[in-house]
């Protein structure tokens, strides 16, 4: 595989909606549009495909194909990075040199840092992850695409299940043997309102399925307890909250491969 030693923005968006990343930086990247023609002047290294398909994990995978760069980006159509993201992300790899995945931080348009970060560089396990928000991801695609990773198609909006596609992944890197450092850098800015962190029945319902996929039957059954009763905002929804749990795994067992 032959890849321009740069850095690419795998950039996702859906019924035409133009991507706040042109008007705020400029840099090589893949645009994946889904559902409607996206009609927009071609900067010189933006590069755009459409296809009429739903499906974020299917825009991404479509992406990582299609880019031709070492280390990418997983972006969306509500984020814009730091002036200076190529160089920073470029930095960090050649800092440490056993990272095939980077995981960096977000803000707010507003300046504040859009969840709870620690100070410094550390090496990410199979729990640390499932904090990870997917346009917090750099990784370098030879190290993703020799593994044989993609993310998970029946995961992630348009899919069966609505979320979780980014913690599969990583999870996915792990357990082939990559490395993952999540470093204390401000990289991306996202609005938090549109963070779509709301705590419902499709939640529950997706991180049963999330956690089995990652943890296998054992552990995600230790995990719907802990989870169900911690993230219940009422006691009294604790098992109704972990018959969701339950729900959502019975139907990814019939969702299959």
């Amino acid at each position: 595989m032959s890849l321009n030693s740069n850095v690419c923005v795998l950039l996702s968006t859906v019924d035409n909606k133009v991507p706040l990343f042109f008007s705020k930086n400029n840099g090589n990247t893949v645009v994946i549009n889904q559902t409607k023609d996206l009609d927009f002047t071609d900067p010189n290294n933006i590069t755009f495909y459409n296809f009429n398909e739903k499906g974020l994990s299917k825009s991404r995978n479509r992406a990582i194909s299609l880019a031709n760069d070492k280390y990418c980006c997983i972006a969306d159509n509500d984020v814009y990075y730091v002036s200076d993201y190529k160089e920073k992300i470029l930095n960090f790899f050649n800092t440490i040199p056993d990272a095939d995945i980077l995981v960096f931080q977000i803000y707010t348009p507003e300046g504040s840092p859009y969840k709870a970060y620690k100070d410094h560089i550390y090496k990410m396990n199979k729990f640390s992850i499932m904090k990870v928000s997917s346009v917090e991801i750099v990784f370098n695609k030879e190290s993703v695409l020799n593994k044989n990773i993609s993310f998970d198609e029946r995961f992630g909006l348009g899919s069966f299940f609505k979320s979780g596609e980014e913690n599969i992944f990583l999870s996915d890197c792990l357990k082939s043997g990559l490395n993952i450092y999540a470093v204390n850098q401000k990289l991306v800015f996202h609005p938090l309102e549109s963070s779509g962190k709301i705590i419902n029945d499709k939640f529950f319902y997706d991180r049963g399925a999330v956690f089995f996929r990652i943890y296998g039957f054992l552990m995600a059954n230790l995990l719907y307890i802990y989870f169900s009763y911690r993230k219940s905002s009422k006691k009294r929804y604790f098992l109704s909250n972990l018959f969701l749990m339950y729900k959502g795994l019975f139907n990814y067992l019939k969702v299959g491969k």
